[in-house]
């Protein structure tokens, strides 16, 4: 007897250090060779770790979908980390460094806009696991990072004629499509619960009779209407596309002339009359309006095509090796 207890204690001792040097492994393991550096999971875990909360909330009760997702989110992760190293790999053989004046220089810029003085960035460092030496190389590789990026993808290299922005423009017509919008003037009269509201429909008909008969609908919002907008004549005091309004009121926002006020309306929790104080029909932007718009998403897609032809470039030129 004393013989199986010992052989089962024995045997659950090794599947606990089995799976603590498995965890081990895993955790230090190396995911990709890049030249001469590698990229462990450590790594690709840090900087997955901004994207854990917004994955939890988002995926809360599915975990086989939150694990996918996040699987997706540690590749996405590893392969900017290679590039990452890359770009770092091609700046040091230009032989070019960095000199410590300037690493020394964004430091205290981190400390002044982030952390305010040295003890809370020491204090940081130390929550993270990181030591005061691997922080100044990471600094000293984001300035490597910022250079290459400029020498590179500068929006100085990338020229977008005008003929490219008009075509973009006649291809993408419906971007620039505007919806049909009104400003509007309200006036609120709320139903009470449990009461028929025969004085309130009543006193809907008689202030629109008064409109009708010439008096300023301003005025008559002022005296009666119950909601916020009434000390300003029930103006909204912004342009409203048609479809956004509640659709009680979207056919008299379409139907209404300019200055026009409709009958009263009633719905299940008040009696309204509106008037269209300002109304812009359904339209295309002019290419004149939106062509800094236009030039501006053709450089960012020049860009994101400029980077994805470097990199390929970096690749080809490298060793990547995954694990």
């Amino acid at each position: 007897m004393r013989t199986i207890c010992l052989a089962l204690l024995g045997l659950c001792l090794a599947s606990h250090l089995l799976v603590a040097q498995t965890a081990t492994n895993i955790a230090g393991g190396v995911m990709a060779r890049v030249n001469e550096a590698v990229i462990t999971f450590l790594q690709v875990e840090d900087a997955t770790r901004d994207a854990l909360t917004p994955l939890r909330s988002r995926y809360r009760g599915e975990p086989e979908e939150f694990y996918k997702k996040l699987g997706e989110v540690r590749k996405e992760r590893l392969e900017q980390l290679i590039d990452r190293r890359l770009i770092i790999d091609d700046f040091k053989t230009g032989g070019i460094s960095v000199p410590d004046r300037y690493v020394e220089d964004q430091i205290r810029k981190d400390i002044r806009d982030t952390f305010g003085d040295r003890v809370a960035l020491t204090r940081a460092l130390k929550e993270r696991g990181e030591t005061f030496e691997a922080y100044r190389e990471r600094t000293r590789e984001k300035i490597i990072l910022d250079i290459m990026r400029f020498r590179h993808l500068s929006n100085e290299k990338i020229v977008i004629s005008p003929k490219r922005i008009e075509s973009f423009y006649d291809t993408n017509r419906t971007v620039f499509a505007v919806n049909p919008s009104v400003r509007l003037r309200i006036i609120t009269l709320g139903k009470t619960a449990g009461d028929d509201n025969a004085s309130k429909r009543k006193l809907a008909e008689e202030i629109a009779q008064k409109i009708k008969g010439g008096s300023p609908f301003e005025d008559m919002a002022k005296t009666y209407s119950e909601d916020a907008q009434a000390r300003d004549g029930g103006d909204r005091k912004e342009m409203l596309e048609v479809s956004t309004l509640r659709e009680d009121f979207r056919p008299h926002a379409m139907k209404l002339a300019l200055k026009e006020t409709s009958p009263v309306i009633e719905t299940d929790d008040g009696f309204y009359l509106l008037r269209v104080e300002e109304r812009k029909e359904a339209h295309t932007r002019p290419l004149a309006d939106v062509r800094d718009e236009i030039e501006q998403t053709l450089v960012l897609q020049e860009r994101s095509r400029m980077e994805r032809r470097w990199i390929e470039r970096l690749r080809k030129k490298g060793f990547v090796n995954y694990f």
